[in-house]
């Protein structure tokens, strides 16, 4: 059962948000998590490809910033997710 988990993670944070999952439920998430990793990486590109043909307003760079963070932190999510279920399935 997946549960919020408030705990002091660091001095610049107090309280972090810790979202607590069993390795049954990063199965299930995990379809979900690639679609949108897929869908963050092909905003970013089309952002990055305006940049790179030198014809990027300011707020399309914003939004290649902003895409490119919310694709590696998607990533990171789903690194994760399949490292516990990896770490699971051999126990």
């Amino acid at each position: 059962m997946a549960y919020i988990d408030n705990t002091r993670r660091n001095m610049h944070s107090p309280a972090e948000l810790t979202l607590c999952l069993t390795p049954n439920e990063c199965r299930i998430i995990l379809p979900a998590i690639k679609k949108a990793v897929e869908k963050a990486k092909l905003k970013y590109e089309k952002y990055y490809d305006i940049h790179c043909a030198g014809e990027a307003s300011t707020r399309q760079q914003d939004l290649m910033y902003t895409s490119e963070e919310v694709m590696k932190t998607l990533r990171n999510i789903q690194t994760v997710a399949e490292e516990i279920i990896t770490l699971f399935e051999r126990r």
